[in-house]
């Protein structure tokens, strides 16, 4: 027996196979869009907490630097009045032996020596710490080493007051130091 096409089912299954197929689509194109989105989220928010960690790493570093400058410089500040203390102390020793007719004391110029040795020596260890801590491209560095020198200079030179030099230094140092506070600040 012959029986009629049911055009009209027929049709309805195709709208309805087409509908499901082309609901499937959508979803499936959607839910891809989706996951590309989230990637592009997750990668940006990766990239923005790197950016934020590096920035906070080198804030830090930059931190601890400036701190280290600013003891190093502190400390060499004091070595040298230590040595120009100690240079005065000799000779007002030498002046009271010569006064007393006496040649001085071996033992006291013998721990004379050691500690004028021993304060020269950490100068000059402060002193290349300064240098190794310093960029010597910044033009106020170059200022800093400058006066570093020319402290150093006057100390060896046995100058009674070395305070022009110090001052030249630590006002030197201030300006550094501020400006590289500002770039911690600034997260520069």
């Amino acid at each position: 027996m012959d029986s009629p096409t049911d055009w009209l089912a027929v049709l309805s299954f195709l709208i309805t196979a087409i509908v499901v197929l082309g609901t499937t689509w959508l979803t499936i194109r959607n839910y891809q869009k989706t996951i590309d989105l989230q990637d592009r989220i997750a990668k940006k928010s990766q990239e923005i907490e790197t950016t934020k960690s590096r920035v906070e790493i080198l804030s830090k570093n930059r931190q601890d630097w400036i701190n280290t400058l600013r003891n190093t410089i502190s400390e060499y500040v004091s070595v040298m009045l230590s040595l120009v203390q100690l240079k005065e102390l000799r000779r007002a020793v030498q002046t009271d032996f010569e006064r007393l007719g006496n040649t001085g004391n071996i033992e006291a110029t013998v721990e004379w020596n050691y500690k004028v040795h021993a304060a020269r020596t950490l100068a000059t260890q402060l002193r290349v710490k300064i240098r190794l801590l310093s960029n010597p491209r910044e033009e106020d560095f170059v200022s800093l080493l400058k006066a570093i020198d020319q402290l150093h200079d006057a100390v060896d030179a046995s100058r009674k007051s070395v305070g022009e030099e110090i001052e030249a230094v630590i006002t030197t140092s201030q300006k550094i130091l501020k400006s590289e506070w500002e770039r911690v600040k600034n997260v520069q």
